[in-house]
């Protein structure tokens, strides 16, 4: 077995669950009045497969929230984006018969929304928030509170799971067509994947083999794999396979998704019909119906009347036939052969909106089954029939051979590219085609009307990456400064009289990139620093302490400026005067007494002696805390600081503009 690879998964928003943007209230004046206040809010999209430029999407206007149960000011405004994400990604289900790997490229997007305030036609101010990354996919409302920012980082990413959610152990037989699809929502991103198989012969030996290689993989985006016995080879080996594993490995054969296991299916039955449908998360599961079959059709006529002459004659038919419109059905039985488990999980078959039949082709199928039963102790065994209606109505009997359609000869090139983004957000070095166009070989001009389409591996006409120094890593718009926190887990095990301390996490100037903004480079460097705050990581980097009091210090480093007055600061501890009046260019001065673990309302005191008023701002560094800028007499407060044994000293700074 290989071993599972070191890697760190994103999250991603999900489209089919509620996803919403909250803007803060606009600070006004005391009595001032708030009824123009107008807030905005843009939705930014890349505009292809792995693009790197942005165009906009929609722009949502809405008015302020009431103040909530409690509160003496207004929540601010919310927007839904979720429906126009929603419409704006898609999927399709594989090509039928294939045996490739395809790339759903557009099951994904990365986004970004920009925030405008207004009071009345005055714009008040404007930010743009940092992306995220979209996928088609939803779960259960009574998962969506505890699961909506983890799903793909505690469930997929911690399980390194495919999408979907049918269990494990699968029944599946020889000829049929069966998916995994995987997203690359992990970083670092491999160069390949390599889809590993394990196969348990009729003689109880076993064989582990690489069925599959694919290259020039992409960050944050999905692959459906081929499973079945036909396209992993299982049908060609030497012995016959009577039961399989799969699993992805990275370019040093390292494990970077869960394993799937498969019992092959021999038994035999009088008819097999294949269902596919989209699951929840995004991908395409296959069931196989080897029960009773029941398949009809119902036509429904439109008639027209005519005048048959006054000979009426018997022969002349008064009303004729003029449109004849048919619906077929075809009723599906499993044949009794799924589990409890499986029956909890066809729940989702239930809210699936796409269904298709394997026959030949896919043909597209539209339930008539509103209602199943998810639970029933005294069912056994465990058997459903559900009913379809044919998607396409049918006007004419025929049953004609395949043959090929005849065309004018076609191919594809490239339409737009860009630089290829890693994970880190940083550019890789090469240039990738995003989107390609079809052309006519014969005239070289674009087919009409325009037909485009992403451009991804093991698809016709596929432009692989190439390198090129306008797309070094150097050349990234935007390069995340360093980053150094405080981990939030301590380390545990420590003996009696010390206690485990937090540890400082740190990455370096340029570990991130961005192509949208400084902010947004920024906020992937610390996200990236804060995935690292894990308890395993504590006990290896955190240090035994002793449960010492944690220095408190004060410090006033604005400097004399001509023509305003100076603020002159005291510190507070829960309203007790610890540091007494400190002018400006002054040394560090320490509290008689440090804190002890605990939670302190921390004061500053402001004095001036006269206007008009330096402005300036205070800091507590080891806390990451910044006040907003600051003038007049008055205390400030740091309300709710946490200390904890080994923190580093709390030093509060006086910082000049």
């Amino acid at each position: 077995m290989d071993y599972l690879a070191n890697i760190t998964h994103q999250k991603l928003v999900l489209t089919r669950n509620p996803v919403v943007v909250s803007v803060d209230p606009v600070v006004l004046p005391e009595g001032q009045s708030r009824i123009d206040l107008r807030y905005f809010c843009e939705v930014m999209v890349q505009k292809g497969f792995q693009g790197s430029s942005f165009e906009l999407l929609s722009r949502h206007e809405a008015s302020e929230q009431p103040p909530t149960a409690g509160s003496t000011t207004s929540a601010g405004a919310y927007f839904e984006i979720h429906t126009r994400l929603d419409d704006l990604l898609s999927t399709e289900p594989p090509e039928f018969g294939s045996n490739k790997v395809q790339v759903c490229a557009n099951l994904t997007r990365q986004y970004y929304t920009r925030i405008e305030r207004y009071d009345g036609d005055t714009l008040l101010d404007s930010e743009q928030q940092t992306s995220c990354w979209a996928i088609k996919a939803g779960v259960a409302e009574r998962d969506y509170d505890t699961y909506h920012d983890l799903f793909f980082t505690r469930h997929i990413g911690d399980g390194r799971r495919f999408l979907t959610w049918q269990p494990d152990n699968k029944l599946v037989r020889v000829d049929q067509p069966e998916w995994l699809y995987f997203i690359t929502n992990f970083d670092p991103t491999p160069s390949e994947l390599r889809v590993r198989v394990r196969c348990l012969y009729d003689d109880n030996s076993r064989e582990t083999y690489t069925a599959g290689t694919i290259s020039n993989v992409s960050f944050m985006t999905v692959y459906a794999l081929p499973v079945s016995m036909e396209a992993l080879g299982l049908l060609n080996r030497p012995k016959t396979v009577i039961r399989y594993e799969v699993w992805l490995s990275n370019e040093a054969q390292e494990v970077v998704s869960e394993t799937r296991s498969y019992q092959v299916w021999n038994e035999h039955f009088e008819t097999v019909k294949y269902l596919l449908y989209q699951n929840g998360l995004g991908g395409y599961d296959t069931l196989a119906f080897v029960g009773n079959l029941v398949e009809s059709v119902k036509v429904s006529r439109s008639l027209v009347s005519r005048f048959v002459g006054y000979d009426y004659l018997p022969t002349v038919a008064e009303d004729l036939i003029n449109e004849v419109t048919g619906e077929r059905q075809l009723s599906l039985t499993l044949g009794g052969r799924i589990s409890e488990r499986q029956r909890s999980y066809l729940q989702d078959l239930l809210f699936s909106q796409e269904f298709y039949l394997a026959d030949g082709e896919w043909i597209p199928l539209m339930p008539l089954f509103d209602g199943y039963v998810t639970e029933n102790v005294d069912e056994w065994p465990i058997d459903r029939t559900l009913t379809f209606r044919y998607a396409n109505a049918q006007s004419r009997y025929s049953s004609l051979p395949r043959i090929a359609k005849e065309s004018r000869p076609t191919s594809w090139r490239e339409w737009t590219t860009s630089c290829e983004i890693g994970a880190n957000g940083l550019r890789t070095g090469r240039r990738i085609v995003n989107e390609l166009v079809k052309y006519y070989l014969d005239s070289g001009e674009n087919v009409r009307p325009l037909i485009t389409k992403a451009n991804t591996p093991n698809t016709e006409g596929y432009i692989s990456p190439w390198l090129t120094e306008d797309c070094a890593a150097t050349t990234t718009p935007y390069l995340s400064t360093s980053v150094e926190i405080s981990s939030t887990l301590k380390r545990t095990g420590c003996g009696p009289g010390t206690i485990g301390s937090v540890w400082t996490i740190t990455l370096p100037a340029g570990a991130y990139g961005s192509e949208l903004s400084q902010a947004d480079a920024d906020a992937k460097a610390l996200a990236a620093a804060q995935a690292l705050d894990t308890q395993a990581a504590a006990n290896s980097n955190g240090s035994c302490v002793p449960t010492t009091p944690i220095p408190l210090a004060l410090q006033n480093t604005t400097t004399d400026v001509p023509g305003v007055f100076d603020p002159v600061i005291a510190l507070l501890v829960n309203d007790v005067e610890v540091v007494p009046n400190t002018d400006v260019e002054s040394s560090v001065r320490y509290a008689d007494n440090g804190l002890a673990a605990g939670t302190y309302n921390i004061d500053v005191r402001i004095s001036y002696g006269g206007s008009p008023f330096q402005e300036f701002r205070l800091s507590i560094p080891s806390k990451n805390l910044t006040s907003a800028i600051l003038s007049g007499n008055q205390t400030y407060r740091f309300a709710n600081v946490v200390v904890n044994w080994g923190d580093a000293e709390l030093l509060v700074k006086a910082l000049p503009l």
